[in-house]
């Protein structure tokens, strides 16, 4: 009895190849925020409740878009951020001339030390006041944005419970069976919404430590500044499974909302239909 050879995976070598890490899934940069409106108060209130903070989180991320935009249209001819960022700590440095000056670190970003803006000549003070817009937006950022997740994984938490409530809720608002339809969709996509924030806060604490990240590299390459690496930070990791949990979480939500919909929709269907035979009765 013959056998078929199985293929081998080994490389040349003898080694089991590597497997390929997925990426690590991002969420979606939000430009602003909607939540649906469903007619029931305490549930509409409780999501503009939800809505405030998404909106500070989406005001942090344009601050610090439009700091590295302003840097990038003050730079010489930049390909890319971190280019631009180098070129006008160049320039700084270069318009400084014997004026010693460095970048300082800290756990709420960055900031010059040995600069007297004062004293700064009118192209170097606004690459320098480009530079502090930078700079404030990271420490908005890295010293907010902490708090922010954990505040969302509350408001998550919150807005998960809301849905075994909606007919209960929706019936003491006077809503007909078509309105607890229409409220149960807006409930679930509201829900979906608001379980994106925690992901999509910590990818926006993320990018304010990449540049720093960034800043840290230009310090030790352009001024010799002996700067310490940053170590590998394993909770960003966790958090973006648990904000992909939390966005499965939804989904499962809104299905289950869907599954509302239907029933009610069907009871409104029985409540016409007897009310179609007691016409035909008063007919007869």
């Amino acid at each position: 009895m013959g056998c078929g050879a199985s293929k081998s995976t080994e490389t040349a070598d003898g080694t089991q190849p590597k497997k390929e890490k997925k990426p690590k899934k991002k969420s979606e940069p939000l430009d602003s925020i909607e939540m649906k409106e469903s007619k029931i108060p305490e549930i509409d209130s409780f999501f503009e409740k939800v809505a405030e903070p998404f909106k500070t989180m989406i005001d942090m991320r344009k601050a610090l878009q439009d700091a590295v935009e302003g840097l990038t249209k003050l730079a010489k001819t930049a390909e890319s951020p971190k280019e631009a960022l180098r070129n006008c700590l160049k320039d700084l440095k270069e318009g400084l001339g014997d004026i010693g000056f460095k970048l300082e670190f800290s756990t709420e970003g960055v900031r010059f030390a040995g600069i007297d803006e004062e004293t700064l000549p009118g192209e170097i003070k606004e690459i320098y006041d480009a530079f502090m817009n930078l700079f404030n937006g990271i420490k908005t950022i890295v010293t907010s944005c902490p708090k922010l997740v954990n505040d969302f994984k509350e408001l998550v938490s919150e807005a998960k419970a809301l849905k075994d409530n909606i007919v209960s809720a929706a019936k003491n608002a006077g809503l007909n069976p078509m309105g607890i339809a229409k409220a149960g969709k807006a409930v679930a996509v509201n829900i979906k919404t608001t379980c994106k924030a925690p992901l999509v806060c910590k990818d926006l604490l993320v990018q304010g430590k990449n540049t720093i990240k960034d800043l840290k590299d230009l310090a030790k390459a352009l001024m010799g500044q002996d700067v310490p690496d940053d170590g590998p930070d394993e909770a960003e990791d966790d958090g973006d499974e648990k904000g992909d949990a939390e966005k499965g979480d939804a989904e499962k939500g809104e299905a289950e909302n869907g599954e509302d919909k239907k029933a009610e929709t069907e009871n409104g269907g029985t409540e016409n239909g007897e009310a179609e035979k007691g016409e035909a009765t008063a007919e007869s």
